[in-house]
């Protein structure tokens, strides 16, 4: 199991883990857009819905709002259960590069959750290291790792994935990937493991990098 160290690299990170792991095959991700249980989308009100892939007259709410408050990155909503992501600390090496970040989340003035985030610094077409970002999660008495993707197109286009394991057994717990939409990209997320509810809205944020697009 990963050990987690202040302003630990990517590449560390991975190096201390078992690949094979975290990613799953081409076919098995590509799966979810034929089999999902939830889609997600990005709307106009700067929040992510999510809805089951069986349309419902009433659907559950299943939001991951973006936060104005400061430092607050997301609100994740259920009908049951409410948390605050918060932005916490940042380690790299200059002034910009930033090669580990750490966040809360957050249940009222309880701490219940953190999640550190390694991200790739590599460059598009010259980057040869196909994990984007690796996150390590823990809520509710579970860890997990989220390892972001994506499946090449063609040379210039790719479809962006991510998949989620136990950090102890290595099961998988989820896979997302992106589709085609209209005006922006839906995702598929398909579970498989038994989580809450609360753990839909937070595994869509973890896929869209835990930031939103039009706001850097």
């Amino acid at each position: 199991m990963l050990e987690v160290r202040e302003g630990m690299t990517l590449p560390e990170a991975l190096d201390a883990l078992d690949r094979s792991r975290l990613d799953r095959p081409a076919e098995v991700v590509r799966g979810v857009l034929e089999e999902y249980d939830y889609r997600f989308k990005e709307t106009l009100k700067n929040r992510l819905e999510v809805l089951p892939a069986a349309r419902e007259p009433d659907p559950p709410r299943l939001q991951a709002k973006m936060s104005l408050m400061p430092g607050q990155v997301y609100q994740l909503v259920t009908e049951e259960r409410e948390l605050a992501l918060h932005r916490e600390e940042a380690f790299g090496v200059g002034a910009v590069r930033v090669d580990h970040r750490t966040f809360s989340l957050r249940e009222g003035d309880r701490r219940v959750g953190r999640i550190d985030q390694f991200p790739n610094h590599g460059f598009v077409f010259t980057n040869k290291e196909p994990c984007l970002a690796l996150s390590v999660v823990e809520l509710d008495g579970r860890r997990w790792y989220h390892y972001r993707s994506a499946l090449k197109e063609s040379w210039w286009s790719e479809i962006p994935y991510a998949v989620t394991t136990d950090a102890g057994s290595g099961e998988l717990v989820a896979l997302t990937i992106e589709g085609a939409g209209w005006f922006l990209s839906t995702r598929h997320l398909k579970m498989f493991a038994e989580c809450e509810p609360i753990h839909v809205p937070l595994l869509a944020a973890l896929h869209h990098g835990l930031v939103f697009r039009n706001s850097g």
